[in-house]
C-alpha cells in the first residue's frame, strides 16, 4: 500500500504540466508562471493534510494556482495592460473546467 505523502507526491509531480498549463493560460509570462507553479506547489505541499482522497486533485491544485495568480495580480494591480477582473476569472473557469483534460 502506498503511504499518503507518496500519493501526494505522485499527484503533485503529474499534475506539473497542467498546472503549468492552467497558470500560463492566465499569466502568458513563462518566467512569472514558473515563479507561480512554484509557489503553488509550497502551499499544495503545506496543505496537503486538506486534500481529500478520491476528489480530483487537478481541480484542487488549479484553484490553490488560482490564487496565487489573483496574489500576484494584485501586486501589479498599478499596470494598466490586464484584463478586466470579470473577463480573468471567465478565462480562470474555462480553464478549471479543462483542466483535467489537458
Amino acid at each position: 500500500m502506498i503511504a499518503p505523502e507518496e500519493q501526494f507526491v505522485t499527484h503533485l509531480t503529474g499534475a506539473q504540466p497542467s498546472l503549468f498549463a492552467f497558470i500560463f493560460s492566465m499569466l502568458p509570462d513563462q518566467q512569472r508562471a514558473e515563479d507561480i507553479l512554484q509557489e503553488s506547489n509550497l502551499v499544495l505541499w503545506r496543505k496537503r493534510q486538506e486534500y481529500q482522497p478520491g476528489t480530483s486533485f487537478m481541480s484542487w491544485a488549479c484553484q490553490v494556482a488560482y490564487f496565487n495568480v489573483l496574489a500576484f495580480r494584485r501586486k501589479m494591480a498599478r499596470d494598466r495592460h490586464r484584463f478586466d477582473d470579470s473577463v480573468f476569472d471567465y478565462l480562470a473557469e474555462r480553464q478549471i473546467e479543462r483542466a483535467d483534460e489537458l
